[in-house]
């Protein structure tokens, strides 16, 4: 898994911990997967026992995923004793779908399935419903996301999302009966102390992960080049390999090439005074953004762009928002040329969000 799963899951299990601090709990993934969240939560410190388990990686046939998925559930279910009365699958993909539906009638624990982009294909209304399993019972008739989590039972299964506001657009979508054991949550998070690293331009300095230097991210740095022949900005763009941002004279490389780890995150964003997040409706419609929380977690501002995703969240005043790499690069300049302190906005942004998910996961589990 990349650092993106890492940290939401270390977020999930913190929080979990949080929010039910008498509970035995036990964290299944691979030795790697397990190595990564315990040096961002402490999973020892947190009394959460590390398990390692080997998951199979995605296969091309769903239903075989599923065998091998619920195989591994089976000898986690049945090895764990009569007190196990939760079971939460993080990152849910195909196979566990389906191999939890088969699984749910035959075991007296609740199932929580996270999803992330997977609802996200499914509520776009810009394209067609992706066919998200290729084959169900019947192999003559394909199965949809919305058919395995409908037919799942609905007494021993709760869905899990990282965006509050996809509650708007599921109607129509899902079954009532299938929103109403959903639960929403913010991206979860661990929160660290953080110390910003003063960086040698004097400057306004801008972090622009490689994984999103897109299309719009190219626009805004050159909108803003153009309008800055002083170079009162400057841009600092994080891993990667070939980048068509690392041609511009005020674009500077950090650990190109390398896989990055949560603590080469965490001193990358302590070192910038915002991040560009350049993320627009047609990108990031609902789904939780990684690269936003990288920020909010190490309390630096955003400049982002007009996502239903970020809009939601506009009115903490997290950085800046705007609907176009136009407008957001004259933005840019405005707060190189007189600052706006953020800090008081994403104060209450992370104290907020952090008390709803812990409110939310004590009202369902209790």
């Amino acid at each position: 898994m990349g650092w993106e799963h890492e940290q939401v899951n270390a977020g999930f299990v913190a929080q979990l911990r949080q929010a039910c601090p008498d509970e035995s709990i036990c964290f299944f993934a691979d030795a790697g997967h397990l190595r990564c969240v315990n040096s961002i939560y402490g999973l020892e410190q947190g009394q959460v026992r590390a398990c390692a388990t080997s998951f199979p990686s995605k296969y091309e046939d769903c239903k075989e995923e599923a065998r091998r998925y619920a195989a591994i559930l089976v000898q986690i279910l049945n090895n764990a004793g009569p007190d196990l009365t939760d079971v939460f699958l993080l990152s849910c993909c195909d196979g566990i779908a389906l191999a939890v539906s088969a699984l749910a009638p035959r075991y007296k624990v609740r199932f929580h399935l996270v999803f992330h982009a997977r609802l996200e294909r499914m509520l776009n209304r810009e394209r067609r419903r992706e066919q998200l399993f290729r084959q169900g019972e019947d192999p003559g008739e394909p199965t949809r996301l919305r058919t395995i989590l409908e037919q799942m039972d609905d007494r021993s299964v709760e869905l899990i999302c990282y965006s509050p506001f996809y509650r708007r657009y599921l109607p129509g979508y899902l079954a009532p009966a299938c929103i109403r054991r959903m639960i929403f949550l913010h991206h979860p998070f661990v929160q660290h102390a953080v110390t910003p690293t003063r960086h040698e331009n004097a400057g306004l300095r801008i972090g622009v992960y490689a994984a999103a230097a897109n299309d719009n991210a190219c626009q805004v740095v050159r909108a803003v080049a153009e309008r800055d022949p002083a170079g009162a900005v400057s841009f600092a763009l994080l891993g990667g390999k070939q980048n068509p941002l690392e041609k511009e004279p005020s674009v500077e490389r950090v650990l190109p090439g390398q896989r990055l780890s949560a603590g080469d995150i965490d001193r990358f964003v302590a070192g910038c005074d915002f991040i560009l997040v350049p993320y627009d409706h047609t990108q990031y419609h609902i789904t939780a953004s990684g690269v936003f929380w990288d920020a909010m977690r190490g309390h630096t501002p955003v400049f982002s762009l007009g996502s239903p995703y970020f809009r939601f969240y506009e009115p903490y005043g997290f950085g800046v928002v705007e609907d176009s790499p136009e407008a957001l690069a004259e933005a840019i300049l405005r707060q190189a040329q007189d600052p706006t302190d953020f800090t008081k906005g994403i104060n209450e942004l992370l104290r907020a969000c952090r008390e709803e998910n812990l409110c939310a996961l004590r009202e369902h589990l209790h």
